[in-house]
């Protein structure tokens, strides 16, 4: 734990020299001066996207970190160009300079926005029995992204299912207009040139703006409670910044619009766990 700033990119044989940086709970990204992207900290679900994961709880989880020295620095991501990086939970969302959108990591609460994952997905023991929808099944074949799977959690004498996910990066959608992404816990959010915005993953409290909320711990496939694939948030917007929960956006007439649960006491926002704002609401000040 540090207590003060540290210096990291000091040594220039071990750290690149960024110019952007995104964080979650357990890993880190970055894009250099030369707009490669790395990634350093937790690999336990595919978040570097260098083709790497880890095998489950006793041995790569974030909690144990048998191999600790591998997370120390950075690792580079393949050989694209970057403009923008967002780190989430367990996922990793970013933007190459071609414009075009990608994320990697587990394939759960439609994180990835490439749409539903599980064609079938019934629980049963000692492990579930499920199938995927063509194309992600595809991406399995490929080797991009891995099927669900199950590692011994000696503590606690039983095996522990693990999410599908990618290992590599996975295009959302096919435009080339893509200029900003935003992640936090368990949604993404990015803006285009055209003004527009589009979120999508989980939903529970409205954070999507896409006028819906519910419980997240639906039935698989997904239903309303998520949404898989980048939905189309009304009103022209030019920047974007989730939290947890929650999403707040500046219109391109530079007014500050949020929606979802958010405990940040903007006064005559309501939001809460019990009454969601499940559209961009205006915030006045």
């Amino acid at each position: 734990t540090a207590y003060v700033p540290r210096l990291l990119n000091g040594n220039a044989a071990d750290w690149p020299v960024f110019e952007k940086i995104a964080l979650s709970g357990a890993h880190a990204c970055g894009i250099s001066d030369g707009s490669d992207l790395y990634c350093w900290g937790s690999y336990d679900m595919a978040q570097f996207g260098d083709g790497r994961k880890g095998d489950g709880f006793d041995k790569y989880s974030f909690r144990s970190q048998a191999k600790y020295s591998e997370y120390l620095k950075p690792v580079k991501v393949g050989d694209s160009k970057w403009v923008d990086i967002a780190a989430l939970n367990q996922n990793s969302c970013g933007i190459k300079d071609d414009g075009t959108l990608w994320c990697w990591g587990i394939a759960e609460w439609g994180v990835l926005g490439i749409g539903d994952v599980f064609e079938t997905y019934t629980a049963d023991t000692p492990e579930d029995s499920v199938t995927y929808t063509a194309s992600f099944q595809a991406l399995i074949d490929s080797g991009d992204c891995f099927a669900q799977f199950y590692s011994k959690d000696t503590a606690a004498s039983q095996n522990r299912r693990y999410p599908p996910g990618c290992t590599s990066p996975v295009q959302v959608g096919t435009a080339s207009n893509w200029i900003s992404v935003s992640g936090s816990t368990n949604h993404v959010c990015a803006v285009n040139s055209d003004d527009e915005l589009y979120c999508w993953g989980e939903n529970e409290y409205g954070q999507i703006g896409n006028g819906e909320a519910g419980d997240v711990y639906s039935t698989l496939p997904s239903n309303y409670d998520l949404q898989t694939t980048p939905f189309k948030v009304e009103g022209s917007f030019i920047a974007v910044s989730t939290g947890y929960n929650f999403t707040c956006a500046i219109s391109k007439e530079k007014s500050v619009y949020c929606w979802g649960y958010s405990g940040l006491g903007i006064s005559g926002y309501v939001g809460n766990k019990d009454n969601p704002q499940t559209t961009p609401m205006k915030i006045t000040f």
